[in-house]
C-alpha cells in the first residue's frame, strides 16, 4: 500500500494501545497523528486535517461521542471519515450511527493488521463516494449550463419571430 500522504488522527488514551496501533498503521504506510482525548484532538484539527479519524469512545476530559458531535458542528471537519474503537459492545449498539455519521465501529481487542485493512477499506469507500459526488456535481453543472444555453437560444429565437 502506498499511503505515505494519507494522514490518520488516532484519538486514544491507552498508551500501550496507541503504540500498537501507531506502529501497525505506520507499517502499512499511513502517517499517524496522536491525541489522548477529544480536547487534544480538536487542537490538532485546528492545525491539520487528517484523511480519517480513529477515536476511542471512553476517554477522560472529552470522550469520543462529544468529540464527534463537535466535529459534526464544524462545516470544515464534518466530512472527515470517522471510526470508533470501543471495548463497550453495548455502547456501539445504542449509538445512532446515522446521527453521528460514524463509518464504523471497530471492537477492542483486535488484530492490528485487521485494523490497518479496515482503515484502507474505509478510505477506499470514502474516496469512491467523494469521486462519485464530484462527478454528480459536474453532471448537474453541465446540465444546468445546457439548460441556460437552450433558454438563451429559445429567447433569441422567440424575439426574432416577433
Amino acid at each position: 500500500m502506498n499511503n505515505k500522504k494519507t494522514k490518520i488522527l488516532l484519538v486514544e488514551d491507552d498508551q500501550c494501545l496507541v503504540r500498537l496501533i501507531k506502529y501497525s498503521l505506520e507499517k502499512a504506510g499511513f502517517v499517524v497523528g496522536l491525541a489522548e482525548n477529544g480536547q487534544e484532538a480538536l487542537r490538532y484539527l485546528n492545525d491539520s486535517t487528517p484523511d480519517l479519524i480513529i477515536c476511542d469512545i471512553m476517554m477522560p476530559i472529552m470522550d469520543g461521542l462529544e468529540l464527534r458531535s463537535k466535529i459534526l458542528q464544524n462545516q470544515a471537519l464534518r466530512s472527515i471519515p470517522f471510526m470508533f474503537l470501543t471495548a463497550e459492545a453495548q455502547i456501539a449498539d445504542t449509538i445512532s450511527v446515522e446521527e453521528l455519521k460514524v463509518i464504523n465501529f471497530f471492537p477492542k481487542p483486535f488484530l492490528p493488521t485487521k485494523l490497518a485493512e479496515k482503515v484502507q477499506d474505509v478510505l477506499n469507500k470514502h474516496n469512491y463516494k467523494k469521486k462519485h459526488n464530484e462527478r454528480e456535481k459536474k453532471k448537474a453543472k453541465s446540465k444546468n449550463l445546457k439548460n441556460r444555453i437552450f433558454e438563451f437560444k429559445y429567447q433569441r429565437f422567440a424575439s426574432a419571430e416577433k
